[in-house]
């Protein structure tokens, strides 16, 4: 005869687990602003081998692949802006311009000096033909880029891009 015993739960026991263990990683989360990976466990340096293997999809062309990668790593550390640049990128790739629009809009917010995501916006909302959009995201990226002289190639770029979208702007009203 074996002497083996069954191991009894408790299901309502490990449903109120459950629910506490989700009430204070909720809590967590958008209360104290904790990243999940920290939350759930991850290591940091989990994420960055998960980055690296995204960019080396973007870098093979294979835009969908990377695009869903680096979209689960801002899923799990939203304050990561190279991801959420990468998830914008590949979605430009695509040209799926508004949710490219979006992921360089989350990464513009990470760091509010860099005018490099909103410059990266300014691309997608021409490509969409949006043009005040377009104006409007010149306009922030010469603000951002006049903060720091490492940026004075891009404002001068922005303030090109800028001249000739306000005179394309001018002719087409002229013409309709």
């Amino acid at each position: 005869m074996s002497n083996t015993s069954k191991k009894t739960t408790n299901p309502t026991l490990d449903n109120e687990a459950k629910n506490n263990f989700i009430s204070e990683t909720v809590y967590s989360v958008f209360k104290n602003g904790t990243p999940l990976y920290k939350v759930k466990g991850m290591s940091k340096q989990h994420l960055e081998n998960l980055y690296t293997v995204a960019y080396n999809l973007y870098s093979a062309e294979k835009y969908e692949e990377a695009g869903k990668l680096f979209q689960a790593i801002t899923f799990y550390n939203y304050t990561d802006k190279k991801s959420w640049l990468g998830a914008a990128a590949s979605a430009e790739m695509l040209k799926k311009y508004d949710k490219a629009i979006i992921g360089y809009v989350f990464a513009s917010r990470l760091d509010r000096f860099d005018p490099l995501p909103i410059l990266h916006a300014f691309d997608c909302h021409l490509a969409l033909k949006n043009y005040p959009a377009a104006v409007a995201c010149l306009n922030m990226v010469m603000l951002r880029a006049s903060k720091k002289p490492e940026y004075f190639e891009i404002k001068k770029q922005a303030e090109h891009l800028k001249k000739i979208l306000d005179q394309a702007i001018q002719e087409a009203t002229r013409h309709s």
